[in-house]
């Protein structure tokens, strides 16, 4: 882990493990967003379909 998070002490990897679990629960990863298709949004100076 502490590799993964680039820390050079392991001082700093265990404050980050401490509160971790809770929060990364509820964090979206950054890589789940590579499988949903992108939300476009409409041409300017056209109106979205109803």
């Amino acid at each position: 882990m502490q590799a993964l998070l680039g820390h050079s002490r392991i001082e700093t990897t265990a404050r980050y493990i401490a509160v971790a679990p809770a929060t990364i629960g509820k964090t979206a990863s950054p890589l789940d967003q590579l499988w949903k298709p992108a939300k476009r949004k409409p041409a300017k100076g056209k109106r979205a379909k109803s």
